[in-house]
């Protein structure tokens, strides 16, 4: 094994072809050129970290040798290459650092289908281009359900003589004032994902609400669009959402009120519209979380929403349909009353008449003889 401090003090990355044991490489320490793709089967690295150098070139591919490899940060780098997706098959890997190189091409399918045990994946800062596949947060089983593994052991030498052992425990954060005090300033992991400053494409996989554990989601200055996933309620660990500098389009979903633990919240700058939901956590957040989208209304922002116009009950066209029948029926039994009681009096008359039809004649036909008579002197 290289001592640690040949290591830290070397510029080269040549000694690396030596490295077979569980070594950690210091970051921030002035490293060139690239990484020897000389790593054996015999590889039983834990943590291979590079950050902050100035290392170039693709990954080494026989890095998928080392079995063992749980963390792997190279931040801050000029890697140029593609999604390393070959790394999958390491079960053990848990932390994935490769923001700020020159990373390229498309995401890959089913990302998660090998990365069980992954907790942390930092990609912003990248050139990702194309859309983010329905499955790619599929079956990050760590992200999905709380794991009994609540600690990573990491060495953090940013000291360059001395070798610094530290904790480094998933774990619940209180306050933090940015994002960078998030990720790195304390002993705490987020379970994060970070694909924030790609050329990233097309709609917000509805998928990522399945990552339950998951307590840092950032999206932010890409060209996603489409509505936000109402899925994204199923969060209920999440402390820091950015989905601002895109293309969203729709209403904020009102379920996004339920999300009790936020901490950063920011959809400013995209195109969506309606009122901003009212009540949890989202009232704590001010103008800068929701500006640059015209159509969105309400506090914080001074827009104010107008009155909504009140749909008229649906048109029940049954309740006429009764109302009209009612007044048939009652016409018809109107109609049956005068007709029956025009054959009731028809009856009843003609059974007067026939009994008493002398006296009839004699009363009603004098009258009709008199009127006769008289009508005849006025025309005289």
């Amino acid at each position: 094994m290289v001592p640690f401090y040949q290591i830290a003090h070397s510029s080269s990355l040549f000694i690396l072809k030596h490295l077979t044991s569980s070594t950690t490489i210091s970051e921030h320490n002035s490293l060139h050129g690239t990484i020897p793709d000389a790593f054996t089967s015999s590889c039983t690295m834990k943590w291979f970290q590079l950050g902050e150098n100035q290392v170039e070139g693709a990954l080494p591919r026989s890095l998928a040798n080392c079995s063992s490899l749980e963390v792997l940060t190279l931040q801050g780098n000029n890697i140029v290459d593609t999604f390393p997706i070959w790394l999958s098959g390491l079960s053990e890997l848990q932390v994935i650092d490769l923001e700020s190189n020159k990373l390229h091409g498309q995401l890959p399918l089913g990302v998660g289908l090998g990365f069980r045990k992954l907790y942390y994946m930092m990609l912003s800062h990248n050139h990702f281009t194309g859309s983010v596949p329905d499955n790619f947060f599929a079956n990050l089983y760590s992200m999905e359900r709380p794991s009994p593994q609540q600690a990573i052991i990491v060495v953090s030498c940013h000291v360059l003589d001395v070798e610094i052992i530290g904790t480094y425990y998933l774990g619940v954060f209180s306050e933090f004032n940015n994002k960078h005090e998030l990720l790195r300033g304390s002993d705490f992991i987020p379970i994060a994902i970070d694909l924030s400053q790609n050329k990233l494409v097309g709609k917000v996989p509805d998928s990522i609400g399945n990552l339950h554990t998951l307590q840092m989601l950032d999206l932010s200055y890409n060209n996603l669009t489409g509505a936000i996933p109402t899925s994204f309620e199923k969060l209920s660990n999440v402390y820091w959402l950015d989905l601002s500098h895109n293309s969203l389009s729709g209403e904020i979903p009102q379920q996004l009120t339920q999300l009790s633990l936020l901490n950063h919240f920011n959809v400013s700058y995209n195109q969506l519209t309606g009122p901003i939901p009212q009540g949890g956590q989202l009232t704590t957040f001010e103008n800068d979380s929701f500006i640059g989208n015209p159509g969105l209304c309400g506090s914080p922002l001074s827009k104010k929403c107008g009155n909504h116009e009140v749909l008229a009950p649906p048109h029940d066209s049954s309740v006429e349909e009764d109302e009209g029948s009612a007044d048939v029926i009652g016409w018809v039994i109107r109609c049956m009353g005068y007709i029956s009681g025009l054959v009731v009096g028809f009856v009843l008359g003609r059974m007067i008449t026939d009994e008493n039809h002398d006296w009839f004649v004699q009363t009603f036909g004098r009258r009709q003889q008199h009127k006769k008579k008289k009508t005849q002197r006025n025309t005289r």
